[in-house]
């Protein structure tokens, strides 16, 4: 989904006032005193909510989605919940955890979430710390060990789409990123994912998705939760929160992801036979998408982080000797 602002993504709704007074009045939350609107992420509409009651996160649905990937999405979070993930709990209206409401003619689904207090792991700017690595890793073994029962959902930023959305999208990005990206492409068609170990990933644990409060790490946006080779887990983690500027370090942080999470849940010899070509796609495709976006709908902030992001990754060139358990 690219988009030229944020409010694009809710079809232009821009009384977001008014949106917060009707949630007030529904949830019975107290009075509306102020708003901030989140601009992170590509997907939906959030806002933290401040009213006489306290604070609460909204997160506008993506009008893109239909009404079954919403609520998809508010059933994973409450899953989630109820199984132990450290996850924001959804408010319910009428008993139900999605709620519709209109403004300026328009549906918009809504759901009204816990605030978590602190801030994202992106919004701090430092790299998490082994401790905070370790509590991560906890998390996403125990979601990799929870059967969601969920349709599959189309993300056109994960791995095993990578083709698809090269296919589509590679003649627009922008000419200075083309080599890269293709390079890895050429190298991903020899890669065959039908023999690995699957299960239920967030698909999408990223500093943007982390939220540190106090001493807690808490995960949120489960929008791209799916049934998928388990490494890619391990392989966005590492490119999300392991991976910086120095080398040495950055091979240091993915190691100790690695053998926190296989005491958890083992690791086969061929996930870390392809972890380090998977990688490389996940870079990639960073570079493509963000430097799509770029291309077609504009020059954002957080494109350029996802480029130089996906950059680091591939020049990394961690090799297998380097990956120990």
């Amino acid at each position: 989904m690219e988009y030229r602002n944020v409010f694009e993504r809710i079809n232009n709704v821009n009384n977001i006032n008014e949106v917060c007074k009707n949630i007030c009045s529904i949830y019975h939350i107290g009075n509306y005193i102020s708003h901030k609107i989140i601009e992170i992420g590509y997907e939906d509409f959030n806002i933290i909510l401040n009213t006489t009651d306290g604070k609460y996160f909204i997160k506008i649905l993506n009008k893109d989605r239909t009404d079954e990937e919403c609520n998809r999405l508010a059933n994973i979070y409450d899953i989630a919940r109820n199984k132990g993930i450290r996850v924001p709990m959804i408010y319910k209206s009428n008993n139900k955890l999605v709620t519709e409401i209109s403004i300026q003619s328009y549906k918009l689904r809504i759901l009204l979430m816990e605030y978590i207090k602190g801030s994202n792991m992106y919004e701090l700017e430092r790299n998490l710390s082994l401790e905070e690595i370790e509590q991560v890793v906890y998390q996403a073994a125990l979601i990799n060990s929870i059967d969601f029962k969920v349709n599959p959902y189309y993300d056109e930023w994960t791995i095993t789409n990578f083709n698809k959305e090269y296919k589509r999208k590679y003649n627009d990005i922008c000419e200075e990123d083309k080599e890269i990206v293709k390079k890895v492409y050429e190298k991903f068609a020899n890669i065959n994912l039908d023999k690995l170990p699957k299960s239920y990933i967030h698909g999408d644990i990223m500093n943007a998705n982390l939220i540190k409060d106090g001493e807690k790490i808490w995960i949120i946006d489960f929008s791209v939760l799916s049934y998928l080779p388990r490494i890619i887990e391990l392989v966005v983690m590492a490119y999300g929160i392991c991976i910086h500027k120095n080398r040495e370090d950055s091979i240091k942080r993915i190691n100790y992801l690695l053998s926190k999470y296989n005491q958890y849940n083992k690791i086969t010899e061929l996930e870390l036979d392809i972890f380090n070509a998977l990688l490389n796609v996940m870079g990639a495709m960073s570079i493509m998408q963000a430097s799509y976006i770029k291309a077609t709908s504009g020059n954002f902030k957080e494109n350029q982080y996802w480029i130089d992001k996906g950059k680091e990754a591939i020049s990394l060139n961690l090799t297998r000797n380097e990956i120990e358990l």
